[in-house]
């Protein structure tokens, strides 16, 4: 009973269910099983005809339909599932060429989806609904793996399987072109913190682990593994991005959520095209949005100036429309293009030679902060 048990656990579950339907005797299923017939597929192509079939089960399983009623049956059993597995097949070919033609992600029967999950169980343990992929995500997942194209999707379609809405409908083409509508969810709501952030890599990360399961060697997908995604997120809310804090009293956070979330997209749209992406898309916004939030000091800078009002604070004239020229007059970024860090010009950086921004001065690029800078003085004599 044993050996017939691991026989039959070879059998994809599709073809199981097909063929149990169809009262086929676990004895035929499992041999069936162990020479390697073991989808739906296979068995849809295992015989030419059904002359070809008959033949096959007298050869290989001893079963001739004219010797006995019982074996007529028996044969009578397969040759029906043999034909409903051939309709299935066609309907899937058709199905797919016609996603393929609309460009619209192929569907992949349920089985195959829960076989995925189960080879993902088998070797990494269970999941929660909230970190299993989506049907519809894996599909355009694998629909990205067979153009060989991958897209940086939004993190508002990263979704896992216990967010599909069973009641939302989706409109969907048939194989003839006829449009209907299906059940189910394709987007979620965007992260609005650190843990729903967490949420949608951790989604993606099983998604592209699965389809790496499912097909072994492909090299798009070579690299993806937990310690990987794990170093991502980490760097994403750690230190080097989130968790950058200024100096100041009220710890306001720079950079602001929005950024993160743009940065991180840029990252996985440019991970392999675009080495300049931290800078072009986290590193100076994140420096103008700091120089917009940092506070006036009155050792380094004039006041502010207001809009709107004459003199002193209208127009850019008199002492503070001074300060805000000499405010101009300083650079955010070296010659060679590094952004320059603002606290260590003004305040004085706590990271020191774990800052990622550059230590000079914004008027002359010495270094020295612009507050101790000769060249500041030296203007300010002349003035005078």
């Amino acid at each position: 009973m044993g050996e017939l048990a691991d026989k039959l656990a070879k059998g994809a579950s599709e073809l199981r269910f097909l063929l149990t339907r169809h009262k086929v005797a676990d004895d035929i299923q499992g041999e069936l099983y162990e020479n390697g017939v073991d989808t739906v597929a296979k068995f849809a192509a295992a015989a030419s005809d059904e002359a070809d079939l008959k033949k096959m089960l007298k050869d290989s399983f001893s079963i001739d339909p004219t010797e006995s009623l019982k074996l007529h049956a028996q044969a009578a059993g397969v040759v029906v599932a043999w034909k409903t597995a051939i309709s299935r097949v066609e309907r899937q070919a058709e199905a797919e060429a016609t996603h393929e033609v609309r460009d619209i992600a192929k569907p992949i029967p349920s089985t195959d989806y829960i076989s995925m999950r189960q080879a993902f169980a088998a070797k990494f343990g269970e999941l929660e609904d909230k970190h299993i992929p989506a049907k519809d995500f894996i599909e355009k997942k694998l629909g990205e793996l067979e153009s060989g194209e991958f897209r940086a999707e939004p993190l508002t379609e990263i979704i896992s399987r216990d967010e599909v809405d069973p009641d939302t409908l989706l409109p969907h083409w048939d194989a003839k072109g006829t449009l209907s509508l299906k059940k189910g969810g394709s987007k979620t709501a965007m992260p609005s913190g650190p843990e729903q952030l967490r949420l949608r890599l951790t989604v993606l990360q099983n998604t592209l682990i699965m389809i790496q399961l499912k097909h072994p060697g492909r090299r798009e997908l070579e690299d993806v593994n937990f310690a990987l995604f794990e170093k991502y997120k980490e760097y994403l809310l750690g230190d080097y991005c989130y968790g950058l804090r200024s100096s100041e009293d009220s710890g306001s956070l720079v950079p602001p959520w929005s950024l993160v979330l743009s940065y991180e997209h840029a990252i996985r749209k440019h991970a392999y095209k675009e080495p300049s992406v931290k800078e072009r898309n986290f590193t100076t916004p994140l420096a103008l949005h700091a120089k917009r939030l940092q506070p006036w000091n009155a050792n380094t800078e004039q006041p502010p100036t207001k809009k709107g009002r004459k003199g002193a604070k209208g127009n850019g004239k008199g002492k503070d429309g001074k300060g805000a020229k000499k405010l101009k007059e300083g650079s955010d970024r070296t010659p060679d293009g590094k952004p320059i860090c603002f606290r260590y010009n003004a305040k004085g950086c706590k990271n020191g030679a774990k800052c990622h921004f550059a230590h000079v001065c914004m008027l002359c690029f010495g270094k020295h902060p612009a507050s101790e800078c000769t060249q500041k003085a030296a203007k300010a004599d002349g003035a005078a």
